[in-house]
């Protein structure tokens, strides 16, 4: 914790000289500081508020105390409670505690002053670090770089030391995210806004995997993709927006292991980081019972300790359960593939630019946008205590006109309608309740629509992967066959990706492999196949508008 000492600090000296004092805050006019007048109504404070803070964010002013003052005008103005008392005149505004709080600590001004703190670190979160601070005996001139970094590894310290919210709790942290008409476009936003590039539709997927786990029948993903194509990084900046009891995290386990784990899987999220950790036939069946049944029933022999006699024993394993791996397969196991819903990482070139660029932003100083999750996670803990029950009025509509020419529509299609709940659940506040029931309206298909129709069609064979369609039209162009490797070169691709498309191109019918030699260092020779692309992609859904049509 104390590398690099002496670099980046505040001397204390100068913390006790800046810190904002409590007479401060008597003295300050709370309209004057965001210059709003005393009628403005709370969409004008927020305005004025967003338009000073980024005048006066600390990266371009910090050592300025402005900061600080705007973020306690806007505390005190955007809550109706204290908005009152301080136009009753209480001059704190009920935030007394706040300015000693400030006094106090000399390192509390550097928490509210930066929001690569304050956004990650809760205020009982940040009195534990300052406890745990003056436990280890660390100086106060050390504090600065220490809560950074203890700030970066939020997901640690937060599962160690953030206490569970009560559902009240969490109701009035919530309560203006609740109220969103689109949870998953903020959601994006602060993807974006925190450094994620590119197209979103995978992590907006997974989020509403997440939410799935409040049903009784959940949502299975997998995200397939080359290596290095962001698929665990994917997955692990959704997870960090629920809470640690929404899920249940592997790399690998034994065949047994999930049998005799103690922990509660029931209405949990199973993350496996790739399907090569289901490395067992046995542990593969566990899973896909699991998600099928709902249950295990494990029978096993025991040994009586006092006779010596061996008996029965029944170990019943409770979901339900939901599940989400990344694989660089093609496909799974035929067991496992129709139990997920597919989705494809993207692979192109201009994706793996942006990310680059958004690498080098990082390497170069400048610092990314810090996410709160904290409104996320009382989000979640209100959702569990709120309904459940959800209705699509126009299910039937959808299946009479989606494709059913594929088998594995029959899954796809309870996944496809557990996504459009997920999405009315989540947005609930927002739609018609009838007796403890919420209505699905056709915005929540529209999103979900737009979500999942590609990679569907992709799934059911009637579209085909931007890739894909890349190497068989280079290997069409081209007179005679060519090895996998000069494939890429031609398609400016990388090899991994070219080959996983190649295979896939294979399986279709697209292209032939004409080396009919195996072993290791063995080169395809692709030719075309017998069977012909179609010359523009087909969906399996229906289109929002045109359901809307027949409602």
């Amino acid at each position: 914790m104390t590398e690099d000492k002496g670099k980046n600090i505040i001397p204390i000296e100068t913390a006790k000289a800046d810190r904002f004092r409590a007479e401060d805050i008597k003295s300050v006019n709370h309209y004057d500081v965001l210059g709003v007048p005393r009628n403005s109504t709370l969409d004008d404070i927020k305005d004025a508020y967003k338009r000073l803070a980024q005048k006066y964010h600390p990266d371009k002013h910090p050592d300025s105390m402005g900061f600080v003052k705007i973020r306690i005008a806007f505390e005190v103005l955007s809550d109706k409670a204290k908005r009152a008392a301080f136009d009753a005149g209480n001059v704190d505004g009920g935030l007394q505690s706040f300015a000693d709080s400030a006094v106090d600590d000399p390192g509390f001004i550097w928490f509210e002053a930066s929001k690569e703190y304050a956004a990650k670190l809760t205020m009982p979160n940040f009195a534990r670090l300052v406890s745990y601070l003056k436990e280890k005996g660390v100086p106060y001139g050390d504090w600065r770089r220490e809560v950074l970094v203890l700030a970066r590894s939020y997901q640690k310290l937060s599962a160690e030391a953030e206490p569970e919210m009560t559902f009240e709790e969490a109701t009035e942290i919530c309560k203006e995210l609740a109220n969103e008409q689109d949870i998953l476009s903020i959601f994006g936003d602060e993807l974006h806004r925190s450094g994620t590039v590119g197209d979103l539709r995978n992590h907006k997927v997974l989020f509403l995997a997440f939410i799935s786990r409040l049903f009784s029948n959940l949502l299975s993903v997998c995200l397939k993709g080359a290596s290095a194509s962001g698929k665990s990084q994917t997955v692990e900046e959704v997870m960090k927006f629920f809470p640690k009891s929404a899920y249940i995290k592997y790399s690998s386990m034994s065949a047994r292991a999930i049998i005799h784990d103690k922990e509660d899987y029931a209405h949990r999220m199973l993350v496996i980081a790739e399907a090569d950790g289901l490395n067992d036939p046995n542990l593969e069946y566990f899973v896909r019972t699991l998600l099928s049944e709902g249950f295990i029933d494990y029978r096993t022999t025991i040994k009586d300790a006092s006779t010596g006699e061996f008996d029965v024993k029944t170990i019943r394993k409770k979901g339900p359960v939901g599940c989400l791996m990344t694989t660089t397969r093609n496909t799974l196991h035929p067991e496992n593939e129709t139990r997920f819903l597919t989705l494809s990482a993207d692979e192109s070139a201009g994706q793996t630019k942006r990310v680059m660029n958004s690498i080098a932003r990082t390497e170069s100083g400048q610092r990314n946008y810090a996410i709160n999750y904290t409104k996320f996670h009382a989000l979640n803990r209100w959702l569990e205590g709120a309904l459940h029950s959800v209705v699509v009025p126009y299910a039937g509509i959808l299946a009479e006109f989606s494709d059913p020419s594929q088998g594995r529509m029959k899954r796809d299609f309870s996944q496809l309608m557990t996504c459009i709940k997920a999405h009315a659940l989540l947005h609930q506040r927002n739609r018609e309740v009838v007796n403890g029931t919420i209505i699905a309206t056709i915005e929540d298909y529209r999103v979900v629509h737009d979500l999942l129709a590609g990679d569907l069609a992709t799934a059911h064979g009637v579209s085909i992967s931007e890739s894909v369609r890349n190497v068989v039209n280079a290997v069409n162009e081209i007179s005679g066959p060519i090895s996998a490797n000069a494939l890429s070169r031609l398609c400016d691709m990388e090899y991994s990706t070219c080959h996983r498309s190649v295979k896939r191109g294979i399986q279709l019918g697209y292209l032939k492999n004409m080396n009919d030699r195996s072993g290791k260092g063995v080169q395809m020779e692709i030719a075309p196949g017998d069977v012909s692309m179609p010359v523009a992609d087909v969906g399996v859904l229906p289109s929002p508008e045109y359901v809307e049509s027949k409602m």
